[in-house]
C-alpha cells in the first residue's frame, strides 16, 4: 500500500500542511467548499480582472452551468457576487466579496503557520 504513496514522499511535508490547513478551516467552523468553488475564488484573487461567468468556465475547462452553480453556493455564502456587465447585458461581471476573502486568508494562515512550524 505504501509503495502507490511513494511518489509523494518528497513532498510530504507540503502534503502535510496543506491537509492540516484545510482540516483547520473545517475545525473553525468555515464554510465546506467545493474544490471547484475554492478554484474559483483562488481565480477571482490571483488573475487580474475583469472576470466573466464565460471566462471563468474557458479557465476552469468546464461549461457555463457548472461556473453557475458553484457561484450559487459562493453567493448564498456572499463569498461573490454577480453583476450584470454594463458593456454587455449577456454577462455577468463575478468579483469576490469579503467574506470570499475572509475564508480564503483563514486558509492562508493556516498553511503559513504550518509552514513556519
Amino acid at each position: 500500500m505504501i509503495d502507490q504513496f511513494s511518489r509523494f514522499a518528497g513532498s510530504y511535508r507540503d502534503l502535510a500542511r496543506v491537509s492540516d490547513a484545510v482540516l483547520g478551516v473545517i475545525q473553525q467552523g468555515r464554510a465546506d467548499l467545493s474544490l471547484r468553488q475554492i478554484a474559483i475564488l483562488l481565480t477571482l484573487v490571483l488573475d487580474p480582472g475583469p472576470h466573466t461567468v464565460r471566462g471563468l468556465a474557458a479557465r476552469l475547462c468546464v461549461c457555463k452551468p457548472v461556473i453557475t452553480r458553484a457561484l450559487n453556493r459562493l453567493g448564498e455564502l456572499g463569498f461573490a457576487a454577480r453583476e450584470m456587465d454594463p458593456r454587455d447585458k449577456r454577462n455577468r461581471m463575478v468579483s469576490i466579496q469579503p467574506a470570499g476573502a475572509d475564508w480564503l486568508a483563514a486558509l492562508f494562515d493556516l498553511q503559513a503557520e504550518g509552514a513556519a512550524g
